[in-house]
């Protein structure tokens, strides 16, 4: 069975899909990726094939440096910009299925994976790194806090966050009347979903975001999916000295963010007393913090990933069958 793995996003979108088709490889599945040509060679490393989505997100979403302040109208160029971004991401991701699949796994911000499955006749399904099901367990990822609303709250506000615009809207929309789909709006295809308890396998750990109540049977909590180990990577000196001189110090990573305020990083640590290990801020920074670039996790933290890392891929082979089924 060929699997085709749709992840729109940045580096933190693709390496769990990676670490996910590797494993999913060993199973005797065929996994291609779809991602940006930046992320190539993380595909091939997992053993996987690469399949090109246009652009860099990356770089599409790197924020005006500390203190500076953004263009005047630059928030609806950006927009803009996205929405070109997501319609490229489209049109690349239906040559990716074109180019051969048998069941399609799409990220959280690439629904309309699911209209090209709908148009080939093949099964899809969710593969996503944040809880996006409205829920009364929390707040909907959307609002970017951890405040939660009370369990009323956080469901109603949930559905009304699922059902608002969003950037991938005009090209789902596109790609039904291309394909000769009927008329249908991302929010009420996910709404039909959600009604059906279609399968979304989750890569989060339980130990994090305990499984939520109200969660149906066919969403999974499967644990992170780590990428396969780098072959052939060493840490730098100065970063073994750092962490054997002193007390294990906390790390601190921005994801996809860029321009981060290395002061205001710096002044936070020095209040609560700790070391940091500090990403996305090279070299040394102090006497008691660390700047490092990219930095294999299972090195880092290897005794924290006994708590935090993926299960077995057994117990998620059922769910993901049952998927490829429907």
């Amino acid at each position: 069975m060929r699997v085709l793995m749709v992840a729109p996003g940045t580096r933190g979108d693709v390496a769990p899909m990676a670490g996910l088709g590797a494993r999913l490889q060993v199973q005797g599945y065929e996994v291609a990726i779809a991602a940006n040509p930046a992320y190539a060679p993380l595909v091939v490393e997992s053993g996987c094939e690469f399949r090109p989505l246009p652009g860099d997100l990356a770089e599409l979403i790197k924020q005006p440096a500390p203190g500076a302040k953004a263009a005047p109208g630059s928030v609806l160029t950006f927009w803009r910009k996205l929405g070109e971004y997501m319609d490229n991401a489209a049109t690349g991701t239906l040559a990716a299925a074109e180019a051969g699949a048998d069941v399609i796994m799409a990220n959280s911000v690439a629904p309309y994976a699911y209209d090209i499955a709908e148009a080939f006749g093949i099964p899809a399904m969710g593969a996503h790194l944040q809880p996006t099901e409205p829920s009364a367990a929390y707040p909907p990822v959307l609002m970017n806090s951890a405040r939660s609303l009370g369990a009323l709250g956080n469901r109603i506000i949930g559905e009304r966050a699922a059902a608002g615009p969003a950037p991938y809207d005009a090209p789902s929309a596109r790609l039904r009347k291309q394909l000769g789909l009927r008329k249908e709006s991302r929010a009420a295809g996910e709404r039909r979903r959600r009604k059906a308890r279609a399968t979304i396998l989750h890569g989060i750990s339980p130990t994090v975001l305990p499984r939520p109540a109200d969660w149906h049977a066919g969403l999974v909590m499967a644990g992170y999916w780590w990428p396969p180990e780098h072959s052939g990577w060493e840490p730098s000196a100065d970063l073994v000295d750092f962490l054997a001189g002193g007390p294990a110090p906390v790390f601190i990573g921005f994801g996809s963010s860029a321009d981060l305020d290395p002061d205001f990083v710096l002044e936070a640590t020095r209040r609560a007393g700790v070391r940091a290990v500090v990403q996305g801020a090279e070299g040394a920074l102090g006497d008691d913090a660390m700047g490092v670039g990219s930095v294999p996790h299972e090195w880092l933290f290897p005794e924290w990933l006994l708590l935090f890392t993926m299960p077995a891929l057994e117990p998620l082979l059922p769910a993901f069958a049952r998927a490829c089924r429907q």
